[in-house]
């Protein structure tokens, strides 16, 4: 049956969603990473994205690995992310590969004003690359509309933050992060801004 309000806590996976259950809107399939890597990732987020931030990973912006992206009505959300937590393994093992800055245009999907990306991309394991193609399956059967990089284009990353310009220092990612795999779990959420999870 379909429940009026989902007020599951968000770290067992379900969130709340606002708004008419019919109503169409952009939500996110993500892996989010328990503690210590969520906390690296948030500090080392802070650590490079000193200047004029128009995103930065914090409490409003946990960090996450981003599975699918699609647009559809609450109700439908919820039977994709509960036929996919029915077959999906739980935690994920997630390993951090390294640093990566991006021009990003203006007009981008995301970012429309444009600016600098800063994130780190994360090894797409057979494990990540099934849940992918398993999640593109279900938003397909459920008659969802995929909006991020799918298929081929898939490419596994947490998004650290958005800049207005990259900083002139370098950085290198924390040794919490960068000495192994570490364990997220499937999670549902509707998408914020700059492709955030709320």
């Amino acid at each position: 049956s379909v429940r009026s309000a989902l007020s599951v806590d968000r770290h067992e996976g379900v969130l709340v969603f606002s708004g008419r259950m019919s109503e169409s809107r952009s939500y996110g399939l993500v892996l989010l990473p328990g503690e210590p890597a969520r906390g690296d990732f948030i500090g080392f987020a802070r650590s490079l994205a000193l200047g004029d931030v128009l995103m930065r990973l914090g409490v409003d912006a946990p960090p996450h690995v981003t599975v699918l992206h699609f647009r559809t009505d609450a109700e439908t959300a919820d039977r994709v992310f509960r036929s996919l937590a029915v077959e999906a393994p739980q935690p994920v093992a997630v390993t951090a590969m390294g640093l990566v800055w991006a021009v990003i245009p203006e007009g981008d999907f995301y970012v429309p004003e444009g600016g600098v990306y800063a994130g780190i991309d994360v090894r797409c394991t057979p494990t990540l690359r099934s849940l992918h193609d398993l999640s593109v399956g279900l938003a397909g059967r459920f008659g969802c509309e995929v909006i991020s990089a799918s298929g081929e284009r898939f490419n596994p990353h947490v998004s650290l933050a958005v800049l207005r310009e990259r900083p002139v220092r370098g950085f290198e990612i924390p040794r919490g992060l960068a000495s192994g795999a570490f364990p997220a779990r499937l999670a549902l959420g509707v998408m914020g801004p700059y492709g955030t999870f709320p």
